[in-house]
């Protein structure tokens, strides 16, 4: 091989070095990058899954405490109490429900 040859091709590989590195590099800042963007998104998420779980376990307690004053036998003062707001609210607690 000529001086010249030898001399394109030791070019070549530092292009193709310099191009790995860039790569390299690129990929390091766009990954650092979503994760940035992932952190923020999860943490606007949050206050929607904690409203979504607070209004789940409301429903659940409300639900469950219904049941409770109206199917067991004892004779509960609530049970007259529950069944009249049952009645009046009956359409508000079916969409809670």
């Amino acid at each position: 091989m000529t001086r010249k040859e030898l001399q394109s091709i030791d070019n070549l590989k530092e292009i193709v070095l310099k191009i790995k590195e860039q790569n390299k590099l690129f990929m390091n800042n766009t990954s650092g990058l979503i994760e940035k963007m992932n952190k923020k998104v999860n943490e606007k998420h949050e206050p929607i899954v904690l409203e979504k779980n607070f209004n789940n376990v409301l429903t659940t307690s409300i639900s469950e405490a219904i049941k409770t004053v109206l199917v067991d036998n004892y004779s509960s003062p609530l049970k007259g109490i529950i069944k009249n707001i049952v009645e009046k609210k009956s359409g508000v607690i079916a969409e809670m429900v």
